[in-house]
Parts: structure tokens; sequence; C-alpha cells
């Protein structure tokens, strides 16, 4: 999907870029985690999908 211009003031978070480059699965936080704790949650997350 290309940038318009009429979008070019709005805003966009490290997982929106990540999703708009292709990747299907992004998991992120609206706060800040310690690495540790972040790959813990994706880790839990993961197991748990069929």
């Amino acid at each position: 999907m290309p940038l318009r211009p009429a979008m070019a003031e709005k805003s966009i978070n490290l997982a929106s870029a990540f999703h708009l480059a292709g990747f299907k699965h992004v998991i992120a936080s609206l706060w800040p985690l310690n690495d540790a704790v972040a790959a813990d949650a994706a880790r839990h997350f993961y197991r748990e999908l069929p």
C-alpha cells in the first residue's frame, strides 16, 4: 500500500511499520517492556496459538 500525500502527517508506530512491511504477525506493547519480559510474553502467546 503506497503512502498517500493526504496521510503524510499521520504517525506510525513500530508495530504498524512491521505490519505494513509485510510481516503477518506482529506483537506490540503500548508501554516500555524489559526485553526478557517481552520475549517471554511472545513465547507464551505463540505457544497458545492453534
